[in-house]
C-alpha cells in the first residue's frame, strides 16, 4: 500500500514539474517573440526613415541641378552685360574725344571770325571812296555768311554729340543697375546652391549613419535570436547532464539548473553598484536617431576598472555578443538576470557561482560606444527593468 502511495506521489510530482517547466518555456518563448517583434518594428521604422531621406535627397538633387543651370545662364547673361557695358564705355570715351575736337574747331572758327571782323572794321575806316568800301563790305558779308554756316554746322554737331553722350550715360546707368541686380541674384543663387550642397552632404551622412545603425540592429537581432535559442536549448536539457559533445560545442552556455537562493526581488533598492561611476545614459533614453531606447544604463568608467556582481547567482553567458562586446549574464533565480556589457576581460565562465561584490570583469576602452564605461541591465523573464530602481543610492 505504501509503495503504491509513494508511486502515485512521484507520478504527480513528475507531471507537475513537466507542466511547470512547459509553462515557463512557453512564457519565455512568448517573451522572446515579443522582443523580436518589437525589434522588427524598430528596424522597419528605420528602413522607412532611410527611404524618406533618400527621397528628400533626390528632390534636393533635382533642385540643385535646376539652380546650377539657372546660375550658369545668369553667369552667361552677366558676361554679355559686362561686354555691352565695356562697349558703351568705349563709345562714351570716343564721343567725349569727338566733343573735345568739335569744341576746339568751334573755338578756332570763333577766333578767326573775330579777327576777320576786326580786320574788316579797320579796313572800312581806312578805305577811300564809296565804291571800294561797298565792295569790301560785300566781300566781308559773303565771307561772314560762310563762316556763320561753318559755325552753325559745328554747333549742330556739338548738339548731336551732347545728345549721344546723354543717351550713352543713361544706357550705362541702366546697364549698371541691371548688372548690380544680377550680381545680387547670383550671390543669392550661390548661397542657395551652397545650402543645398550642405543639406545633401548632411543627408548623405545621415543615410550612411542610419544604414550603419540598421545593419547593426539587424546584426544585434540575429545575435539576440541566436542567444535566446542557445539558452532555451540549455534549459530544455537541464533535467539531465548533456553529452560531452554538446558541452564542447556550447562551452559558454549554462546547462545546469540554477539553485534558488535568496529571493532577488527582496533586494530591490539595495543592490550594490557594479561599477563606481556616474550614469551617462539612463534607462529609456533614446539611442541616437534609431528610434530605439536604452533598456539598461551606461555607467561611466575608465579602461580596466573593476566590475562587480550585484548579487549572488550563476553565470549563464560569458562571451562576445554583437553590440555588447564581451558580455556576462548572471542568473539570480526566479527569472531575474543581470547583464554586464562592454568588458575588456571576463573573470568568470559559464556555470561559475558568484556572490555580491565579486569581481567578474574589467571595463574595456570605449570603441563600440562613444563613452568608456559599463553597460548594465536587469531583466525579469527577459523583460528589462530600470536598474536605478534596484541599485542602492549609497553603495556606489
Amino acid at each position: 500500500m505504501r509503495k503504491i502511495w509513494f508511486s502515485s506521489i512521484s507520478i504527480l510530482l513528475l507531471i507537475f514539474c513537466q507542466t511547470s517547466w512547459g509553462a515557463t518555456a512557453a512564457s519565455k518563448s512568448e517573451v522572446k517573440q515579443e522582443d523580436l517583434k518589437h525589434l522588427d518594428q524598430k528596424i522597419h521604422k528605420l528602413q522607412n526613415e532611410i527611404a524618406n531621406d533618400k527621397g528628400k535627397k533626390g528632390q534636393l538633387s533635382q533642385q540643385l541641378k535646376s539652380n546650377t543651370a539657372k546660375l550658369d545662364r545668369l553667369k552667361n547673361h552677366l558676361n554679355h552685360l559686362k561686354a555691352d557695358l565695356n562697349k558703351q564705355q568705349t563709345a562714351l570715351n570716343q564721343l567725349k574725344k569727338q566733343q573735345q575736337d568739335e569744341n576746339q574747331q568751334i573755338s578756332a572758327q570763333q577766333s578767326a571770325l573775330a579777327q576777320q571782323l576786326l580786320a574788316t572794321y579797320k579796313l572800312y575806316r581806312s578805305a577811300d571812296g564809296h565804291n571800294e568800301t561797298t565792295k569790301l563790305l560785300s566781300y566781308c558779308q559773303c565771307l561772314d555768311n560762310t563762316k556763320m554756316a561753318d559755325i552753325d554746322r559745328l554747333q549742330h554737331a556739338l548738339y548731336l554729340v551732347n545728345s549721344q553722350q546723354h543717351q550713352t550715360i543713361h544706357h550705362k546707368i541702366v546697364i549698371q543697375s541691371t548688372l548690380t541686380k544680377q550680381q545680387k541674384s547670383q550671390q543669392q543663387l550661390a548661397l542657395a546652391e551652397q545650402g543645398q550642397q550642405h543639406a545633401l552632404t548632411q543627408l548623405d551622412t545621415c543615410i550612411e549613419s542610419k544604414n550603419a545603425q540598421l545593419n547593426q540592429l539587424l546584426a544585434n537581432r540575429r545575435a539576440l535570436d541566436h542567444l535566446f535559442n542557445k539558452l532555451q536549448q540549455a534549459q530544455q536539457k537541464n533535467a539531465a547532464p548533456p553529452p560531452p559533445s554538446i558541452v564542447e560545442h556550447h562551452p559558454r552556455v549554462a546547462v545546469a539548473p540554477v539553485p534558488v537562493g535568496v529571493l532577488f526581488v527582496q533586494l530591490q533598492g539595495r543592490l550594490p553598484w557594479p561599477l563606481v561611476g556616474s550614469v551617462a545614459h539612463h534607462f529609456g533614453d533614446a539611442i541616437g536617431q534609431t528610434g530605439l531606447k536604452y533598456t539598461g544604463i551606461l555607467i561611466r568608467g575608465h579602461a580596466g576598472q573593476t566590475v562587480h556582481a550585484v548579487a549572488s547567482g550563476q553565470v549563464v553567458f560569458a562571451n562576445w555578443l554583437q553590440g555588447f562586446g564581451l558580455l556576462l549574464i548572471i542568473d539570480h533565480g526566479n527569472g531575474y538576470m543581470s547583464l554586464y556589457g562592454h568588458n575588456q576581460v571576463l573573470y568568470r565562465k559559464v556555470g561559475d557561482r558568484v556572490q555580491a561584490h565579486d569581481q567578474v570583469a574589467n571595463v574595456a576602452q570605449g570603441c563600440q560606444q562613444e563613452i568608456t564605461g559599463l553597460y548594465f541591465e536587469i531583466r525579469h523573464n527577459s523583460q528589462p527593468l530600470n536598474p536605478i530602481e534596484w541599485l542602492s543610492s549609497g553603495s556606489r
